[in-house]
């Protein structure tokens, strides 16, 4: 997996042949440059150019996809300076198998036997999960360390499914994250998972290679605590206001949204639209059952993305 400043770099030296008359770049902290060289003028101020607050979208009803939210690849001119992801539900399908981990793990070292949908509502760290599902199921208290432990053993148990099972990409995802890295937007990828399962996710999946910045609950608080987003624009050098996010959980969108990152695109899976906070002032919402419902919010056009998950098409 290609993750850090050397795919940032060569990617802002590749668009630099493209554009000899542009300024060198220098690093992960240019990222924001390199969206301006595609602008022929100076963008409107405020986040992302102005239109962050144009034909706010509120999420109601049960259609696939309805979208009047600003399209931030629709045009060079309305690039977001980065797209920071979610993984887990959100560019990869592996709901099922954290929810086995977690099923596996209560019942085994505590008899505790869980609805199967309940691990897809849990929220914190893991040790935390621990401790609450725990104390509620069996009145026990378990003390930080023990909950540690045992978070360690859910981890392996994880990834013992993953490598068994594998990892399916969430339909469209690679197109658009090769998308937005062909064109120097940022790629960072926040999870609440440790970083060794993020790690094999994204490589397994094909997906690392579109990756300029990982981080994981092994360096940072948790979502919803606005931290992970916060660090992976800040690594990137970009400004949260400036970006868009993909998310696939309420508690990962109220991340993002503290962070200060104003658009958002939400997969639609174990958790249902109706339960997403409807935007505020100044912020967008757009929600899909997956990256072919929701490119024409994103903007992407032409013939769309293919079914292996790359863009056929360039920009119009």
């Amino acid at each position: 997996m290609r993750v850090g400043d050397t795919a940032v770099q060569a990617r802002h030296d590749s668009a630099a042949l493209a554009h000899p008359s542009a300024p060198s770049s220098q690093g992960a902290g240019t990222i924001s440059a390199q969206r301006l060289r595609f602008s022929p003028g100076a963008p409107p101020a405020g986040p992302l150019g102005g239109l962050a607050n144009v034909d706010k979208l509120h999420v109601v009803g049960g259609a696939p996809v309805r979208s009047w939210a600003p399209k931030p690849f629709a045009s060079r001119r309305t690039l977001p300076a980065a797209v920071l992801s979610d993984l887990d539900g959100t560019l990869v399908h592996s709901g099922e198998l954290q929810a086995k981990a977690w099923l596996t793990l209560f019942k085994r070292h505590f008899g505790i036997e869980l609805h199967p949908d309940a691990p897809n509502h849990f929220h914190g760290s893991n040790p935390e999960i621990i401790r609450t599902v725990v104390f509620a199921e069996r009145g026990l208290t378990v003390d930080m360390e023990q909950a540690e432990n045992l978070a360690a053993v859910r981890d392996d148990i994880f990834l013992h499914f993953a490598k068994r099972e594998g990892v399916e990409k969430v339909r469209g995802a690679e197109g658009v994250l090769r998308f937005a890295a062909d064109r120097g937007v940022g790629v960072a990828v926040s999870t609440n998972s440790v970083r060794e399962h993020a790690e094999f996710m994204l490589d397994h999946s094909g997906l690392g290679k579109y990756v300029d910045v990982l981080k994981t609950s092994s360096e940072h608080e948790s979502k919803p605590s606005p931290a992970l987003y916060e660090e992976a624009a800040k690594e990137l050098g970009v400004d949260t206001r400036d970006c868009g996010v993909f998310e696939d959980t309420p508690g990962g969108l109220k991340a993002a949204r503290l962070a200060g990152v104003p658009m958002a695109f939400v997969i639609e899976g174990t958790v249902a639209r109706h339960h997403f906070p409807r935007p505020s002032d100044g912020e967008t919402l757009s929600v899909g059952k997956d990256f072919h419902a929701l490119r024409s919010a994103l903007g992407i056009r032409g013939n769309d993305l293919t079914e292996k998950g790359e863009l056929d098409a360039a920009l119009t």
